[in-house]
This record gives C-alpha cells, structure tokens and sequence, in this order.
C-alpha cells in the first residue's frame, strides 16, 4: 500500500465524531465573532427609570409623602436634550423637590408648567452611565407617579427589576449551559482523536501485515522453483545412471 493510498484512506476515515466536532466548533466561532463585533460596534443611548417606594407622614393634621425617581442613561453612547417629567395629578401636590446629580458637570432646568401636580425637567446631556435622583415632597398620599422620559431619538423606560433578576438568571443558565457543551465537544475531541490514532495504528498493522504476505508469496515462489530445478537435476541424474547401466 501507498503512502499516498494510505493517507487517502487516513483522510476518509474522519468519522461523524470529527464533523461535529469541527462543525460546533466553526458554529461557536462564528457566534462568538458575530455577538464581539455586534457589542464593540453598536452605540446607543438607554434612558431608564426608577421609582422607589414612597414615605409617607400622616397625621391628624398633615399627609406627607416623599417620592424619590432616578433617572439614568445605561447605554453606551450619550443622550441628548433629555426631558423628564414626574406627574402627580391624582390628589396630590408638590411642595418641594430636590435634585442630586451622580456628576458637578451634569446641568439641568426646571421648567415652568404653571401647575403644582407636575414637575418638568430638561437635560442638555446625559452621558453614559450618568444619573440625577429626583425627591419630591407631597401634600397627600398619591398612588403612583407618571413619569414621561425622552431624548433624542430615544424614549425611557421603567427598570424592572423581576425583568431584570430573569435575566440575570437566563444569563448564568446560558452561561452555564455553555461551559458544559464546551466540555462535552472537549471530551469528544479527545475521544475522536484516540479514534483516529486507533485507525492509523490498524492501517500502519495492516500495511504490515500485506508486506509480510507480499514476502511469503516471494519467498513460497522462489521455493517453488528451486523444486523443479532439484526434480529436474534428478531426471538428469537418473537418465545418466540408465546410460551408464545400459553400456
């Protein structure tokens, strides 16, 4: 057998092991490029918020509640003439806010709705990773705040954090799920790679054992000749030995 042949052979022993192998490993690659190059180029702002529970301050007298809102930018690029608005039109007014901003740089403006149920602010920008924490100090006991939040080209939305712990558990599912495929793809690797030098190692015997064959029959074809030249050195023999007798 070849070297050629036999590598051929070695080639086309690559078994169903090997394609999946090699398929999930290209299949896995491509994802990985695909989500790096998605990350690493896609920028956009995310305006979001929060409301906390309120406080609240009864008495005989007096019904106090304080809101607190925050507001962030959690995406990746820098958000542009933002505009938030806090609605308590439900029964209750506001007597007094306060603003505390996560940077000195941030600048905002209150603006004038002219009603005591509303407060109205203006960003110029709000860059990643920024915030501004809103308190407000009610007359009543309002239900819920409304809250509108936009920018430029892009609408807030409120965090949810049970959205967000279902997330977080999908990501470590996903995480997890993952690591193990990876460690099964891992062991079958290896375990193709013992089959294929199993393969090599029966092919390497094989050629072996059809050298020894090719030998025999070398060696059994030489010995057949020697037969007929030893029986034809006996006839020769034997008729010298009737010539002789015959004299």
């Amino acid at each position: 057998m070849s070297n050629e042949s036999k590598g051929d052979n070695r080639t086309g022993s690559r078994g169903w092991g090997d394609r999946v192998v090699d398929g999930a490993i290209g299949a896995l690659f491509t994802l990985a490029s695909g989500l790096a190059l998605f990350y690493f180029t896609s920028e956009s702002p995310d305006l979001s918020y929060e409301v906390f529970p309120p406080s609240s301050f009864v008495s005989e007298q007096t019904e106090r509640t304080i809101y607190t809102v925050r507001i962030a930018n959690q995406g990746d690029a820098k958000a542009e003439e933002v505009r938030a608005v806090f609605d308590f039109s439900d029964g209750a007014t506001v007597q007094d806010s306060k603003v505390n901003t996560s940077s000195k740089a941030i600048t905002y403006n209150l603006v004038d709705t002219s009603t005591s149920t509303m407060r109205e602010y203006t960003f110029p920008l709000l860059n990643p990773g920024e915030n501004a924490k809103f308190s407000f100090l009610l007359s009543g006991n309002p239900q819920r705040v409304n809250v509108d939040l936009r920018g430029e080209g892009v609408v807030g939305a409120e965090v949810d954090r049970t959205t967000q712990r279902g997330i977080s558990w999908m990501i470590w599912l996903i995480g997890g799920l993952g690591g193990v495929i990876l460690l099964l793809l891992f062991q079958l690797g290896k375990l193709s790679i013992r089959n294929r030098r199993a393969v090599e190692l029966a092919e390497d015997a094989t050629e072996v054992a059809e050298n020894a064959k090719n030998q025999a029959d070398v060696a059994q074809g030489a010995a057949e000749r020697l037969r007929k030249v030893a029986e034809s050195a006996t006839d020769v023999a034997e008729k010298a030995m009737d010539e002789d007798k015959s004299d």
